[in-house]
């Protein structure tokens, strides 16, 4: 949530991640899978490693192993949710 926090400039409400944590328990028999790339796992995945470690790191994981249907793209390793809205700003000022 903190890199999302960042990249968008958003505040989450409090509980947030509580509430995602209940929803986890919730759905325990929902069969886990990385799917539906463009809008559920390249997002934050597009953050980077740094902003996303856990995330970025199980993904390459799966890869690794052959789970996914599909190659990563490249990582975008070691370069921050910050520099990367920073220079998104620059360009949409050109």
């Amino acid at each position: 949530m903190a890199a999302v926090s960042v990249k968008e400039g958003i505040t989450f409400p409090a509980g947030t991640m509580e509430r995602l944590a209940a929803y986890t328990d919730v759905v325990t028999s929902f069969p886990c899978a990385v799917k539906e790339w463009e809008w559920r796992n390249e997002y934050f995945f597009n953050l980077g490693d740094e902003a996303c470690p856990t995330h970025n790191s199980l993904l390459k994981e799966c890869a690794e192993k052959g789970f996914l249907g599909f190659e990563l793209p490249e990582s975008k390793a070691g370069e921050s949710v910050a520099e990367e809205s920073a220079m998104e700003e620059s360009g949409a000022q050109e």
